[in-house]
């Protein structure tokens, strides 16, 4: 481990709020094809701030190492304010995550997103849309067109799921002002609708990858 970063070691040799949360206000588990259930985050969350947070991991170093590290980020955050961290925040701190261990990252925040999406659901047990039992999944681009079908399925009774995909690397080097698709601004501004409509959003990247890109 004499390559890796001092921070990255810490938090694997050390890891902060590793444990799990008796009776927690939400509860979100890695849906990543790469690491199916090996991230779950339990927190206790009050007036949609997160007051504490513990993470169970089976897994490499740059697992246990990253939900140490974004839990930390995470805690005493407003649940809004903590879906917007991103891959490249963690990187700063830990440590440049080598290509074939990048899906951690993702896993990570997308065990985060789970949490505040369950977080929101439970909040809300008297939506109608839970008693119809109506599901479709919206390709949400964080712009005003998906924003708005997500909002009128909704309201008309639909359980929303939001995809959106993250189609190249954090480092690939994006301009701000540029068009782009799925960018990681993106990918957090999806994140951000879907957290103030109440849906959950999947980040699904190694299908596309695995499906269409290979």
């Amino acid at each position: 481990m004499k390559n890796l970063n001092s921070n990255l070691i810490l938090h694997f040799k050390k890891p902060r709020n590793i444990g799990e949360i008796s009776c927690p206000d939400a509860v979100g588990k890695s849906d990543s094809p790469e690491c199916p259930g090996n991230i779950i985050f339990t927190a206790r969350i009050n007036k949609n701030i997160i007051r504490d947070i513990k993470f169970k991991a089976s897994c490499c170093s740059y697992t246990i190492a990253a939900a140490s590290y974004l839990t930390t980020l995470s805690k005493n955050k407003d649940i809004l304010k903590s879906t917007l961290i991103t891959g490249k925040e963690i990187e700063k701190y830990l440590g440049k995550f080598p290509e074939e261990k990048r899906y951690v990252l993702d896993a990570a925040i997308n065990t985060l997103q789970n949490l505040i999406s369950d977080y929101i659901s439970k909040s809300h047990t008297e939506n109608i849309y839970k008693k119809k039992n109506k599901k479709v999944a919206v390709a949400m681009s964080g712009g005003i067109d998906s924003s708005m079908v997500a909002k009128i399925l909704k309201d008309n009774g639909w359980e929303i799921i939001g995809v959106t995909m993250k189609l190249l690397p954090y480092d690939f080097g994006w301009k701000d002002g540029a068009k782009t698709c799925c960018s990681p601004k993106d990918i957090e501004a999806a994140r951000k609708v879907s957290l103030k409509l109440g849906i959950r959003v999947d980040l699904r990247i190694s299908l596309f990858l695995d499906r269409v890109v290979r």
